[in-house]
């Protein structure tokens, strides 16, 4: 059996703290005997990417806008052995699909190991480094979607061969994310998606994974096929992991996050003045289920973000306040469980 995974046009369907004041100092860069940071030694840490002039351009911000592809294999495949999903303790209670928030997203810091395998000390803030990351953000997403990739057999393998299209690539994908879900599943075998990825972008905003394996992409030329590894992760809403992934990729650029434009004037009509007439309470419920799939995600992998949390919070006053209107009634029943 054979599983296409290619990350090109979206269009084709084939489918994080340091306090503010420690933030604003410098850091100081730990020194070895022979006066270079540790850093330096590391191939393929960050700081051996941002030291590389070829590396540090900027890419134009005013590209037209990108859209993380959603790619899932063409067949199902059995994860080989057992994958232990990231820990997290998701919230007891019940919310309420119409009246109570989302919780606040989990703040917990990356940990020295982590920082570590990036080829950084403890010492320097994680801020400091994700700043650093966002000048290289927009060219390792455009890489991510010349990414090709073939895998084969009916197990999860540990490492999978990849190829990039673009020659001019330099930030290459060193990982492959397996993303399925953590719900209990028949004895049939799991669906399994495949998206490349780069552990710096991971391994900065998700506090709840460990090291990842250790790969520093060689391919003989630009194009030529390399290997990376495979990494599992069970979420419990597969489907949103683009959207994430995207939005940690794109901070400070247009990122598409689900569609909440529920009051655009635009929308209006003389048939329907009120802007909740256009949206019926199935598709407000949708977009709700979307974005509770997205937080819970967030939740599992360790994700905080201001940025994302503020997102959060109003999409969520949006849709419940859209529900409220679309129904003409309280309702006395929660129907999303945290």
């Amino acid at each position: 059996m054979v599983l296409s995974i290619l990350n090109t046009d979206p269009s084709r369907r084939d489918t994080e703290n340091l306090p503010p004041h420690k933030l604003l100092a410098s850091p100081q860069k730990p020194k070895t005997p022979n006066g270079r940071s540790r850093a330096h030694n590391i191939p393929g840490g960050i700081k051996h990417l941002l030291s590389d002039p070829k590396r540090r351009r900027r890419v134009s911000a005013r590209s037209s806008a990108l859209l993380f592809p959603s790619r899932t294999p063409s067949r199902s495949i059995r994860p080989r052995g057992k994958l232990e999903p990231p820990r997290f303790n998701p919230p007891s209670r019940s919310v309420s699909l119409f009246r109570d928030a989302l919780p606040d997203l989990p703040h917990k810091q990356i940990s020295a190991e982590v920082i570590s395998s990036l080829g950084f000390t403890s010492q320097v803030p994680t801020q400091y480094i994700r700043d650093q990351m966002d000048r290289l953000s927009l060219s390792m997403y455009q890489a991510l979607r010349s990414t090709n990739a073939t895998a084969s057999g009916a197990t999860l393998p540990k490492t999978l061969l990849i190829s990039v299209n673009d020659a001019s690539s330099a930030m290459l994908p060193t990982h492959m994310a397996a993303v399925y879900s953590s719900a209990p599943s028949a004895p049939e075998p799991r669906r399994v998606m495949m998206y490349p990825v780069h552990q710096s972008i991971l391994s900065l905003y998700c506090a709840n994974l460990p090291v990842l394996p250790s790969s520093t992409p060689r391919p003989t030329t630009p194009i030529s096929p390399f290997q990376v590894p495979v990494v599992p992760l069970a979420l419990p809403h597969p489907e949103s992991f683009p959207v994430l992934t995207q939005f940690l990729y794109l901070k400070g650029h247009a990122v598409t996050l689900p569609d909440l434009s529920l009051f655009n004037p635009s929308q209006r009509t003389a048939r329907s003045p009120r802007p909740d007439a256009n949206y019926t309470a199935q598709r407000l419920a949708s977009q709700a289920v979307k974005v509770h799939g997205l937080w819970r995600n967030a939740c599992v992998l360790g994700i905080f973000d201001i940025a994302l949390q503020t997102f959060f919070d109003l999409a969520w006053e949006v849709l419940m306040k859209a529900l409220i209107l679309s129904s003409n009634r309280a309702p006395t029943t929660a129907v999303v469980s945290a």
